[in-house]
């Protein structure tokens, strides 16, 4: 099983699912593979931040004076992707609905053999429509996360 997930682009080990996203947002990478490979978890045991690599470590080390991590490294939960990621479809949805909710725009719901694809492409000069939506939509999430 799985205990982290790998950007294939740039070998970068991240927790979970969540984690990948926000990698994604940030770097545009969209290659990822589960992995059993553990992301180090370095605990400092004064303040209990935690620290992923020695230059993190060395750096919490040098600004706070704190000397004494305890390495939890092995402690990594095996993470169920599929669950996640239904997860953050479902988030990513109700997120679109709050955002046409927001604009005053009504989203057309898909049929569900058309999952994914526009349910008004092929309904005359509506189909150019829903989909012009759907792209604005897309806009207005990807400015909500900045």
């Amino acid at each position: 099983m799985a205990t982290s997930l790998v950007c294939k682009q740039c070998d970068t080990l991240l927790k979970d699912v969540k984690e990948a996203q926000a990698h994604n947002d940030i770097t545009g990478h969209t290659q990822f593979e589960e992995s059993t490979q553990k992301v180090p978890r370095l605990v400092c045991a004064e303040c209990g931040k935690v620290c992923r690599s020695d230059v993190e470590r060395a750096m919490h080390s040098r600004g706070t004076g704190h000397k004494e991590f305890v390495d939890k490294t092995d402690e990594a939960e095996v993470i169920d992707t599929e669950q996640q990621m239904a997860a953050a479809k479902q988030e990513l949805k109700e997120d679109l609905e709050a955002d046409a909710e927001l604009l005053g725009v009504k989203r057309k719901k898909a049929a569900p053999a058309q999952e994914g694809a526009s349910a008004a492409a092929g309904a005359g000069g509506d189909g150019a429509e829903a989909m012009a939506v759907d792209e604005e939509m897309r806009r207005w999430q990807w400015i909500r996360r900045w």
